[in-house]
């Protein structure tokens, strides 16, 4: 059987990796944020909230991750607080890039 060399160093493929995830919530959360009647940047908080609960199911079924239940509540709490301030920075970000949008477009 003939192998397939991968041309990707595992820095590249991490990189790929990151970039691949960014511009990829960028787009599921410029979906849902740009169909609002206008953009705000407090819809990232519960974007953040939401991506939360979306990792406590998907990746301990996909074996990432051990159930929620598994966690304690300090741990827990931290990756709460992270998410919320990575969905708190998204929505900044989105609604930043539409004010120069509409600014520009509008």
């Amino acid at each position: 059987m003939p192998s397939r060399k991968n041309p990707m160093n595992p820095l590249a493929a991490v990189a790929a990796g990151l970039l691949a995830g960014a511009a990829g919530t960028l787009a599921a959360y410029g979906i849902v944020a740009g169909s609002l009647p206008s953009p705000d940047p407090q819809y990232g908080v519960p974007f953040g909230a939401a991506v939360f609960v979306g990792d406590y199911i998907a990746l301990p079924a996909a074996g990432l991750y051990k159930p929620i239940w598994e966690y304690d509540v300090k741990t827990l709490a931290w990756d709460l607080g992270a998410h919320l301030a990575y969905g708190a920075g998204t929505g900044t970000a989105f609604w930043l890039l539409t004010r120069k949008w509409v600014t520009s477009h509008g």
